[in-house]
């Protein structure tokens, strides 16, 4: 086991919700800046929780990236007629889920690069 601090950061209008989820692990070892720690998998395995963890969650994309100068795993994930679009980033001890949240009959669309692209690690 490993303790958890999870913050959640929400903004919503009436087309979505925006997200940013942040997950503070307390274990050393859970640091991207350690020698050890596969970023790659723990994002995977994030991303594949999410959908794991939703009653009739689809994975619909997923693709590696590269936000702020850290590799990133970008997903389209769909909850029966909800859309989940987001982009997982590590930065040290700390997971960021940068997610909107919306019904995919919504129009428009939500802007999903226009949110992520405003996001900066300080």
């Amino acid at each position: 086991g490993y303790d958890l601090t999870t913050l959640t950061y929400l903004s919503a209008d009436s087309g979505a919700s925006y997200y940013v989820f942040v997950y503070k692990y307390a274990d050393p070892r859970m640091d991207e800046t350690g020698s050890e720690y596969d970023v790659a998998g723990g994002l995977e395995a994030m991303m594949n929780g999410m959908v794991n963890n939703s009653k009739n969650g689809r994975l619909i994309s997923s693709r590696k990236t590269n936000l702020l100068n850290k590799d990133a795993l970008q997903y389209e994930i769909e909850v029966g007629n909800e859309r989940l679009d987001g982009v997982l980033l590590m930065n040290e001890n700390r997971i960021y889920n940068i997610m909107v949240d919306y019904f995919s009959a919504a129009s428009p669309k939500p802007d999903f690069e226009l949110f992520v692209n405003n996001f900066e690690l300080r």
